[in-house]
């Protein structure tokens, strides 16, 4: 943690992932349905705890180190959450078609493949391969999860799948932070310093953003407007939050060309 900022939405964060882990307990969803994704919740407010202890007793090479060690098992915990949730929204597919198990790991292994041989291609010569495998990790963390999310959208939208609160907020809050973790590496990559505020702070901010999503997702129980597990309402949100970063990326794509 670099500054009382960092630290202030890292805090901030924790306080609303405790109301977050709660509510999962109060709802009894913890144990099965959403164990993974308690799981990673739990993870991250001991992780988040860690880190702030760890930068004020070591020095930053063990800092370092320590963070992309609980960072690679954050990742691992986010895709598994977010898997949790696919299978459940699209359960039935599971069992008529074989080949749909296979969907997720293989987004999952395209894009760490393609990030890891970018990496390597465009790393710095001064960049030692640990750094390089840091490095190529963590953009692919945002990417796998933004991958997984574009997935669900497109999957929805082709079957007008039914709303289910839970495991649709869940995916939409993990779709706001990757896909604007993946906006920030962007705009980083295409405009220098100028876009260190938004690298810096734009994700920890949408993760905020994700946590009361998914505190609001979880408030009530599921069938609490609806009478019954899920809607038929028109899963709308989702397909209107990939059209918004889409578009923002084909702006940045734009003015690069300018």
């Amino acid at each position: 943690m670099s500054n009382g900022v960092d630290t202030v939405l890292s805090l901030l964060g924790v306080a609303i992932e405790i109301v977050l882990a709660t509510t999962l307990i109060r709802r009894g969803v913890w144990k099965r349905e959403f164990s993974f994704f308690f799981l990673y919740i739990s993870y991250s407010i001991i992780n988040v705890i860690v880190l702030l202890v760890t930068t004020e007793i070591t020095s930053k090479k063990t800092y370092f180190r320590i963070y992309w060690a609980t960072q690679a098992i954050y990742a691992v915990l986010g895709l598994l959450a977010m898997n949790e949730s696919f299978q459940r929204v699209f359960r039935i597919y599971y069992f008529r078609r074989h080949w749909f198990r296979l969907l997720v790991p293989a987004v999952v292994m395209a894009i760490l493949a393609i990030s890891i041989w970018t990496s390597l291609i465009h790393a710095p010569i001064q960049a030692g391969p640990v750094t390089i495998a840091y490095i190529s990790f963590d953009l692919a963390a945002n990417y796998m999860r933004a991958g997984i999310f574009g997935l669900f959208g497109v999957l929805v939208f082709f079957w007008r799948t039914k709303w289910a609160r839970y495991p649709f907020g869940v995916m939409i809050g993990f779709g706001v932070f990757s896909v604007t973790g993946m906006l920030a590496n962007a705009l980083r990559s295409d405009f220098g310093t100028k876009m260190n505020l938004i690298f810096s702070y734009g994700t920890a901010v949408a993760y905020i953003i994700a946590c009361l999503i998914w505190v609001r997702a979880f408030i009530r129980p599921e069938n609490a407007l609806t009478g019954s597990h899920t809607s038929q309402a028109d899963p709308s949100e989702v397909l209107q939050l990939l059209d918004r970063y889409t578009g923002m990326f084909k702006k940045v794509k734009d003015h690069k060309r300018e």
